[in-house]
């Protein structure tokens, strides 16, 4: 009989082939699972479907898996069964020839089972493959929910950050119903805003500066009624030159040559600077000014003018009568001054601006000092001054002299008794020419002072400077200082050169100016050639009065030759 007509080789053969048959339905449900798991949604149509029969599948062959990657889940022995969980040996299903069917590789007892809703709990195996059920792509329960809310805060996280912010920033620019405002709504609202934060910086910056000059002092001086008492090297000792009577007669006669007007410019601003006597000042007295200087600031030109008045100017002071400039101050403080400057030199006086010789030696020492060319005669004439504010000042017999000249650096008490050193080269010629040169260089160091070191300067200084500057009219000042600053500096004489006489009146050296030449020299300084070419066409009578009483060769309206020069 030959071998395929033998029928235990054919039964073997058929138990062979079902047995293959299993092997592939086992593993083609194995693939179906693996294939669904990593489905997308799109998947969810395949939900209710009825699953072909295993003859119509593709027969795929795939290898048998027969060890395990894991060290750990190989079955290393045979026949043996050490586990209570497995099957006896003895109740598997025998072939005819009295083989045990070999296991798939892929039923690994040490294999963990799926858990999901409808699959087999976990120590328990299906009887058979068509008894095992499977998770369909579409069960929306197989995602806990929570997982999924995780996933939706991530893709929302963004969004949900972006749009907060668009909220936070926009929410000036909404209404109170929190909806979006039109273009003109906010460019209304943006207005708004800009002009309440300037008003509010406005209102702190006004502040600070209400403070600041509130520490200024004011003038509350009385008249004076006595006499005015000169210092004794103001008598020369020499008969008179003049008779008092010869001199008014003279004044009066310029005065009615002077302008009607008072020349004035809303471009120009003219501040009066007042220095009082240390000595005077330690007994809270009004005393001597040997400091008038008009300080003149023109924003047309961009030009800074310091103008000396000197004091040996014979004037007639109303109320008063004939006697020196300087002895304006001390019969009825500045008012009287400013107005005795004003009628005989023709310019308008706006403000004035009073500093004791204390306060300035506190302004030299806060700059630390200034710079300045000092002879071998005036360091040694300095000593005699410096005596002076060392006994006032409390100081050591000696202190602040200077052995020699050069370029040295003054402090406070040094750059006093320079500024009022009198008796070394021309007099009062070159005094007045020392202090404008302090103050240039005073205006020259506080370029470089700090908010810091101004901040301090001030509140040590204000209380000791009186003045009567309005508060608004101060403020324009100190937002345009650092233009004044770059302005260009001149200087100025009053009397200048050849425009006055010496005279000795009463016994004392006093000068005789031209007044009207000297308006005419200080317009044509402070003011400019073109303001001098319009007061000569206002004020006909004054041109007139200097043609014919001129400092050039002219009639001497006092009777006498000019004494030109110094």
């Amino acid at each position: 009989m030959s071998e395929n007509n033998n029928p235990i080789n054919r039964e073997n053969r058929a138990q062979d082939e079902q047995f293959k048959n299993m092997l592939k339905e086992v593993f083609g449900q194995k693939e179906k699972i693996v294939n669904n798991r990593f489905k997308d949604s799109d998947s969810n149509s395949t939900v209710g479907s009825v699953s072909k029969p295993a003859s119509e599948r593709p027969q795929t062959k795939r290898p048998v898996q027969r060890n395990n990657a894991r060290p750990e889940s190989r079955n290393t022995s045979k026949n043996t069964n050490t586990s209570g969980n497995s099957r006896p040996t003895e109740n598997r299903r025998s072939l005819p020839n009295g083989n045990q069917p070999r296991r798939p590789a892929a039923s690994n007892t040490n294999a963990r089972p799926q858990r999901s809703n409808g699959q087999i709990p976990l120590g328990k195996r299906a009887a058979s493959p068509s008894d095992i059920k499977f998770p369909q792509s579409g069960n929306k329960k197989t995602r806990p929910p929570v997982n999924a809310e995780k996933k939706s805060d991530i893709q929302n996280s963004g969004k949900q950050r972006t749009a907060k912010k668009k909220n936070t920033s926009g929410k000036l620019l909404r209404g109170k119903d929190g909806k979006p405002l039109t273009g003109k709504q906010k460019t209304i609202r943006i207005l708004v805003i800009i002009v309440a934060v300037v008003l509010i910086l406005c209102l702190i910056g006004y502040c600070v500066f209400h403070f600041y000059y509130s520490l200024f002092g004011r003038y509350h001086g009385e008249r004076n009624n006595g006499e005015y008492i000169y210092n004794d090297s103001d008598y020369t000792g020499d008969p008179d030159t003049m008779t008092p009577e010869e001199a008014e007669a003279a004044l009066k006669k310029q005065l009615e040559g002077q302008a009607a007007e008072l020349m004035k410019d809303k471009d120009v601003m003219n501040i009066l600077l007042i220095g009082e006597d240390l000595r005077d000042t330690e007994d809270e007295e009004r005393g001597n000014t040997d400091v008038m200087m008009m300080i003149s600031l023109n924003k047309k030109n961009k030009t800074i003018t310091m103008t000396s008045f000197m004091r040996d100017a014979w004037v007639y002071i109303d109320g008063y009568g004939q006697a020196k400039l300087n002895a304006a101050y001390w019969v009825d403080g500045p008012e009287l001054l400013k107005s005795t400057l004003q009628d005989y030199y023709g310019v308008s006086i706006d403000r004035y601006v009073i500093v004791n010789f204390n306060s300035f030696i506190d302004i030299i020492d806060a700059l630390d000092g200034i710079d300045m060319e000092v002879t071998d005669e005036e360091a040694e004439g300095m000593k005699a001054p410096m005596a002076e504010q060392n006994n006032i000042l409390g100081n050591k017999k000696g202190t602040d002299y200077l052995s020699k000249g050069g370029k040295l650096r003054l402090n406070g008490n040094q750059a006093l008794a320079f500024a009022r050193l009198r008796y070394v080269g021309n007099a009062d010629y070159e005094r007045t020419e020392r202090q404008r040169r302090v103050i240039a260089e005073i205006i020259k160091e506080a370029k470089n002072l700090s908010l810091v070191e101004i901040n301090s300067l001030v509140k040590k200084i204000f209380p000791d400077v009186k003045l009567d500057i309005k508060e608004s009219e101060m403020a324009a000042l100190l937002l345009n200082c650092f233009d004044y600053m770059n302005y260009d500096i001149q200087e100025l004489r009053i009397p200048a050169d050849d425009m006055f006489s010496e005279q000795i009146i009463n016994g004392l050296s006093v000068l005789c100016p031209d007044f009207t030449a000297n308006t005419r020299k200080i317009i044509e300084t402070v003011y400019g050639k073109e303001a001098l070419d319009e007061y000569d066409k206002q004020n006909p009578q004054a041109v007139e009065t200097y043609n014919d009483y001129n400092a050039y060769g002219g009639d001497n309206y006092y009777g006498y030759n000019y004494n030109y020069g110094y």
